[in-house]
């Protein structure tokens, strides 16, 4: 059976690290389909063109920065990029709704970092669909318990009135009888 492939938008501006993925992800036979853009303008336009299951935003780019782009990335999983480590720049990418921050090093040894990134960010990705879908399921039933809820109440009122009626008419009855009887 063929595994279904991974469609990555790669945002980055260095050429060398765009192909360092590529040739990793093929070295591995990661079931990856790459594309890529270099710059914040190029991201926004393949983004509308193109459905992504995950999104590799680097943070430095000619034209701006990830955090220009990380904003329209809200349907989709992204994972922060930067060549040099500063926890500021990874606290505000995980605060603006990044997966994951990875740090860029010479050697190429974050790239063994990335599967487990896209696993671990497509997982959560996943997990937080099925909770507002078990969210939505579950104000349904309780719109449906509180309709029905309603119509309980509303007929165990007319019952009520029903009995109500009922108890005058056989009251009545029960005077008629009695007058008979006089």
């Amino acid at each position: 059976m063929m595994e279904k492939s991974i469609r990555i938008l790669n945002v980055e501006d260095e050429s060398v690290d765009h192909m360092a993925l590529v040739r990793f992800a093929s070295e591995r036979g990661l079931a990856y389909s790459i594309d890529w853009a270099q710059t914040v303008v190029k991201a926004r336009e393949l983004s509308r063109a193109g459905s992504y299951d995950i999104i590799i935003l680097d943070y430095k780019l000619p034209d701006g920065t990830g955090f220009d782009l990380i904003d329209s990335f809200k349907s989709t999983p992204v994972i922060f990029t930067t060549g040099s480590g500063d926890e500021m720049v990874a606290v505000q990418a995980i605060k603006g709704g990044a997966a994951d921050y990875l740090v860029k090093d010479n050697a190429g040894r974050y790239l063994e970092l990335v599967p487990v990134s896209i696993e671990k960010a497509l997982h959560m990705a996943y997990l937080e669909r099925e909770r507002k879908e078990a969210d939505e399921r579950q104000r349904e039933y309780v719109a449906e318990l509180e309709r029905m809820n309603r119509l309980m109440t509303n007929r165990e009122l007319r019952l009520m009135e029903l009995k109500a009626e009922n108890d005058k008419l056989h009251e009545r009855l029960r005077m008629l009888e009695l007058k008979k009887h006089v």
